[in-house]
């Protein structure tokens, strides 16, 4: 039971982002609820999801360079620092935490940007910055405001939550 939330959490931050990518929003939903997954219940059991479903976003957008699949070695790691040493309880602290994740996710989406046809003109960089503040100021709103509504459901799912990470586990 515990796959199938994992599965539907992340899958439903997937088509968020997407949709709010259709609107020309660049909220990192996807990234964020892989770090939740992540600090919640480490990297071995959703890795697998993480990646089948980081591709299907790179699909779901077009990108010729995977720009998720860049992301996630990033992410990954910082999950496991903030399970161990991270604030999990305040909103200030997720909200840091969040605005380092859409640091990474946007950073990961301009090399998407740049590197396949290795372009870069002047036009480019306020695009970039653009891109860096929106993923970085969208992370750091976003991730407080996830982390209730998953720990919520999975409260009544009698889960572990975000808000009960130990540290050092």
């Amino acid at each position: 039971m515990l796959t199938v939330w994992l599965l539907c959490s992340i899958f439903l931050a997937l088509v968020a982002e997407v949709i709010l990518g259709n609107v020309g929003l660049r909220v990192p939903l996807f990234m964020l609820a892989a770090f939740y997954v992540t600090v919640v219940h480490g990297w071995r059991r959703p890795l697998a999801w993480l990646l089948l479903l980081g591709t299907c976003l790179d699909l779901a957008y077009g990108r010729s360079f995977p720009a998720s699949l860049l992301a996630m070695p990033a992410v990954l790691p910082l999950a496991m620092f903030w399970r161990r040493h991270g604030d999990c309880r305040h909103a200030a602290a997720q909200a840091l935490a969040g605005a380092a994740v859409g640091l990474l996710a946007a950073l990961a989406a301009v090399l998407a940007l740049v590197l396949p046809g290795a372009r870069w003109d002047g036009a480019l960089g306020g695009e970039v910055i653009l891109m860096l503040a929106e993923g970085a100021l969208g992370g750091g709103l976003v991730l407080p405001l996830l982390c209730l509504g998953l720990d919520a459901v999975a409260e009544a799912m009698v889960f572990d939550r975000y808000q009960q990470v130990r540290h050092g586990r």
